[in-house]
């Protein structure tokens, strides 16, 4: 190591140690409230919480989630959000969890969002099919780059918060997949408006 290299890595490194010390002390507000002001019910929809598993507890670790179940017009929707503030880690690339789950993505399609955008993977695993619908949202954009989720996240931690809300991780999943209006769905379905 060239000795004007050791400077340099030594003053990164009390940055970093400084920063993490005022995380510390000064936590970010997360987006729990927005995650517990979801509806439950309404017009054409109805909702009960389900439990989360102990593979989902155990990868959320500190994160916070809900998980429900929604029939929205004879449709049947588990529906699950992530707030990733306690536990960045916990919030991914769905994409991984379903290749490590077995999954072959057959399908993978963008859908329009009234504040963006979503990714929908059409799945199969041993002859059994399934569809999911997934994005991120900051509360104002709706987004399926998870290179864009790294950057908010980061960008809002070195802002001290200043940056915008907490980008929240939406997964959208029917149970009884057929003839879903998905555009339908996104741009009416209560609980995912100004999500």
């Amino acid at each position: 190591m060239q000795k004007k290299s050791k400077p340099v890595i030594l003053s990164l490194l009390v940055i970093a140690i400084i920063l993490g010390l005022i995380w510390e002390i000064n936590p970010l507000p997360s987006a729990r409230a927005r995650l517990e002001n979801v509806p439950m019910s309404g017009l054409h929809f109805a909702g009960k919480e389900l439990p989360l598993t102990e593979e989902e507890q155990l990868a959320l670790g500190a994160a916070f989630a809900i998980k429900r179940l929604y029939i929205y017009k004879g449709n049947k929707f588990i529906l699950t959000i992530t707030d990733g503030s306690n536990n960045r880690n916990a919030v991914h690339d769905p994409t991984y969890c379903f290749l490590g789950g077995g999954w072959q993505i057959e399908g993978d399609l963008s859908l329009q969002l009234g504040n963006g955008e979503a990714r929908q993977l059409n799945l199969s695993r041993n002859g059994e099919t399934a569809r999911v619908l997934y994005w991120f949202s900051n509360g104002k954009q709706s987004y399926s780059s998870v290179l864009q989720y790294w950057g908010e996240t980061t960008m809002r931690r070195l802002t001290m918060g200043l940056h915008g809300e907490e980008p929240i991780l939406v997964l959208l999943r029917p149970i009884n997949d057929t003839n879903v209006d998905w555009d339908a769905v996104a741009h009416h379905f209560i609980p995912l408006i100004g999500l």
